[in-house]
């Protein structure tokens, strides 16, 4: 009997890491808390997110990268532009994109970006489409090296909306 609970519990514990292997589900755009079966990181995030322009118009197109710190590779991510808790912008990606695709977040389209495998990815460049609105956008990411090692919600570049 002990077999078989401990055989359950190993098959439960797959699932939950392989579950979201195609990307960030919908309910996870407020908090941006994956739900792997471990709590998060709390070190300082080693991937750089990164913007091209630090200041940009309403409509105008900003390419966003993230990559890993001397080389690290990660699987998963999601990466949304806020002001405050609004998530603002839209993000373009082409369909035939082979490591992510934009989800529509609760009040928005195409406004954040996860990942379409669990690939190792070195690197990732994306178009955000600035919002019609003026003031300071963050750009945060939740970013998984691996389905039991990820940081949350992590504040990341910011461009200013004149």
């Amino acid at each position: 009997m002990e077999k078989y609970i401990v055989l359950l519990a190993a098959c439960s514990f797959v699932a939950i890491v392989s579950a979201y292997s195609g990307g960030a589900p919908v309910d996870v755009c407020d908090d941006m808390l994956p739900k792997h079966p471990v709590a998060p990181q709390t070190s300082k995030l080693p991937y750089t997110l990164q913007s091209t322009k630090s200041s940009a118009s309403p409509g105008d197109r900003v390419k966003i990268t993230i990559n890993g710190n001397g080389g690290k590779s990660f699987k998963g991510l999601l990466i949304q532009g806020r002001q405050g808790d609004e998530i603002v912008g839209s993000f373009e990606v082409s369909d035939s994109d082979k490591y992510i695709k934009t989800i529509n977040c609760p009040k928005g389209t195409k406004n954040a970006v996860t990942h379409k495998n669990n690939e190792d990815k070195k690197s990732i460049t994306v178009d955000y489409i600035v919002p019609n609105t003026k003031g300071q956008i963050t750009f945060y990411a939740t970013v998984a090296e691996n389905g039991g090692v990820f940081w949350v919600k992590q504040p990341t570049a910011k461009i200013n909306v004149n």
